[in-house]
């Protein structure tokens, strides 16, 4: 990616005290206090199922792919897409739209990404505003994926 080539528009989400940017070229949808259908046996980060457009969707916990604290119950689900795959992710809220640009982003600090998710951090709009890690796409549907099969993607 060339830092200085991104700017565009970010749907904001907060996990926790975490707060994370998708480019909305990415995100299909954002569901409001979604309803989760119960899955039999889930564990790890599963939660549950959401429909969508016809479809029923596993909904994961973003919190426990990045083992971070998020909230017991999400209150927003983004539907995640690059191709044809499709992901639904529970996050605390969505906070904001906002217009990324390439000169606030910085490289993601050594050991701050285990789960290898973010393409870099975003200063925010201007000096003192709070940070964000730039999700990239692609790699967020292939960890969850992996961890839905418990194999590599």
């Amino acid at each position: 990616m060339t830092v200085a080539a991104l700017h565009e528009l970010h749907a904001v989400a907060r996990v926790g005290s975490e707060r994370l940017a998708f480019a909305v070229r990415d995100v299909e949808a954002v569901l409001d206090a979604p309803t989760l259908l119960p899955v039999p046996g889930a564990n790890g980060g599963l939660v549950g199922q959401v429909e969508h457009r016809g479809e029923t969707l596993r909904a994961h916990r973003l919190a426990d792919l990045l083992a971070v604290r998020g909230s017991a119950t999400p209150g927003t689900v983004l539907i995640v897409v690059r191709g044809t795959r499709r992901i639904a992710l529970c996050v605390d809220d969505v906070e904001d739209l906002a217009a990324v640009q390439g000169d606030r982003i910085r490289a993601v600090p050594h050991g701050l990404d285990p789960a290898g998710v973010l393409r870099g951090i975003w200063l925010g709009p201007s000096a003192g505003d709070p940070m964000a890690g730039l999700v990239d796409a692609d790699a967020i549907i292939a960890a969850v994926l992996s961890e839905r099969t418990g194999q590599a993607a």
